[in-house]
């Protein structure tokens, strides 16, 4: 898995199980990054690219309707779907 780093036990002899990994690796949902982007399940390298420029754009501070706080979120998911392209 990407972006995962492996986990000792509290015991260096017991083997790491299924409910240690429960435990520490809690799925990230990406869903509102998606959204923010307006992106679908299955976007590739260039969706993203081109949906984040339009984001980028749309919210920018600097505009009469621009919203920093979306634009900084925008920012926020382009970084992190990128990582798992």
């Amino acid at each position: 898995m990407k972006g995962t780093v492996p986990i000792a036990s509290e015991n260096p002899r017991r083997p790491i199980t299924w409910d240690d990994i429960e435990r520490y690796f809690v799925p990230v949902d990406y869903s509102p990054y998606r959204k923010v982007l307006n992106l679908p399940e299955d976007f590739t390298k260039e969706d993203l690219e081109e949906s984040y420029k339009k984001a980028r754009i749309k919210y920018h501070p600097d505009k009469p309707d621009g919203d920093k706080e979306t634009f900084q979120l925008s920012i926020e998911a382009y970084l992190k779907l990128k990582e798992l392209l």
